[in-house]
């Protein structure tokens, strides 16, 4: 019996594979993010090597989100004109970036500053895809099926959290920056043609010809009058300000100065945070019902925190790599929780707008990294975490519990 009940519970959460569109964007998840994550290592290191500057790596891994500002206007863009269109279009500018950036390299032509526009570029393009390809999932595959679609959608892009930064780093060691960035350009060109097969696939979504300014007006004033989307939007930018400086700031000063583990220690405690996630991404998908999504959220944003607190006392490798595994769990619990309540929260038609404010949330990642570096300087990584994640359990928790009506699906 048990088994058959795994059986099923699996065969559920594969279910909404049975979209060809949602197989072809989960794939093109998969090399849209497999791109990103080896471009950070190659680029990160290329930064560092011409310039020997750890403040200058920083300031150009601070450009990626710099694009994200403009998520708003993405997100009105993509209620405006077909979603998968303005998704080829992203990917479009992702390409040629990419190319251009790698003929710079193969004819030595490459200067410190053709790095820092390339980044820009490449994040800013997240603003238009990142609302684009969340408010898609929900076209696909439909409310009932939003859960597992969302949860399988960000299993692809945990996937190459995991193998993304190991093929980037193998691949400098091995065939050195042009050959591992033409691995790169190679990822962002089949993703295009996975997205030309895509828009060509399925029916086309009606969106509203109002203008573009007025949309994106439309969507601040729901946002300003709808209590449950301001709270989730409220969570999301503390996740951003308070969760993630760990691991996109602060790692490197726990494996070098309190675990004493190197750089590849560093890549197994950002491997482990990314495995807890994944798992957590197969959990959410074999779900068949919503109703569980509002104390998912509450379990998601309080337990992720506190695992930052209790990671912040490890001074032991293993420990540290099994709280860390614990805490991708409950951290992409919250993630998709959040996702998916904000999507089963709006009509279709505001879907894209809602996803665009969503997008603007992490900027506040700006913030947090400045902060916690700044901290960390003053009184180590350790102190940092320990704040950062009793403030997140506190002002989480209080948006959690002072809200009417988050905990509870509409």
């Amino acid at each position: 019996m048990a088994m058959v009940c795994y059986n099923s519970s699996v065969l559920h959460s594969l279910r909404v594979l049975k979209h060809r569109d949602f197989r072809l964007l989960t794939l093109s998840t998969f090399l849209l993010y497999a791109a990103r994550w080896t471009e950070v290592v190659v680029l990160g290191w290329l930064v560092l090597e011409l310039t020997n500057s750890p403040f200058l790596v920083g300031l150009a891994a601070s450009f990626r989100f710099v694009g994200w500002g403009l998520g708003p206007l993405g997100g009105a863009i993509s209620d405006r004109m077909e979603r998968r269109r303005l998704m080829f279009a992203a990917q479009t500018v992702n390409s040629l970036t990419a190319l251009v950036l790698l003929a710079l390299m193969v004819l030595g032509w490459l200067q410190v500053w053709h790095l820092f526009v390339a980044i820009l570029a490449l994040g800013t393009t997240y603003a238009f895809d990142y609302p684009s390809r969340n408010a898609l999932v929900g076209d696909i595959v439909g409310s009932q099926d939003l859960l597992n679609g969302m949860a399988l959608n960000r299993a692809a892009q945990n996937l190459t959290a995991v193998v993304g930064p190991v093929l980037g780093g193998s691949f400098v060691l091995l065939v050195g920056y042009s050959g591992a960035y033409g691995l790169v350009a190679g990822m962002y060109l089949a993703n295009l043609a996975v997205l030309l097969a895509l828009c060509r696939a399925g029916t086309t979504y009606a969106r509203e010809a109002e203008p573009i300014w007025q949309g994106l007006r439309k969507g601040f004033a729901y946002f300003l009058r709808e209590p449950r989307i301001r709270a989730l939007l409220m969570l999301a930018a503390l996740a951003n300000l308070l969760g993630f400086p760990l691991t996109h700031a602060l790692m490197p000063m726990f494996a070098r100065d309190v675990l004493a583990v190197g750089a590849v220690g560093l890549g197994f405690l950002t491997a482990a945070v990314a495995a807890g996630a994944l798992v957590s991404n197969l959990g959410l998908a074999s779900l068949r019902h919503s109703r569980r999504q509002g104390w998912l959220l509450i379990i998601g944003y309080i337990m992720w925190p506190v695992m930052l607190v209790v990671f912040s006392f490890s001074q032991w490798f293993p420990l540290s790599l099994g709280i860390l595994f614990i805490g991708g769990i409950f951290q992409d619990v919250a993630m998709v929780s959040t996702a998916t309540l904000l999507m089963t929260s709006v009509s279709d038609e505001m879907r894209g707008r809602v996803m665009g404010m969503r997008g603007l949330a992490v900027t506040t990642l700006l913030v947090g990294n400045l902060v916690s570096g700044a901290l960390t300087e003053r009184y180590g990584a350790p102190f940092t975490v320990m704040v950062f994640g009793g403030l997140a359990v506190l002002l989480m928790g209080g948006v959690l519990f002072s809200t009417p009506g988050i905990r509870r699906p509409k």
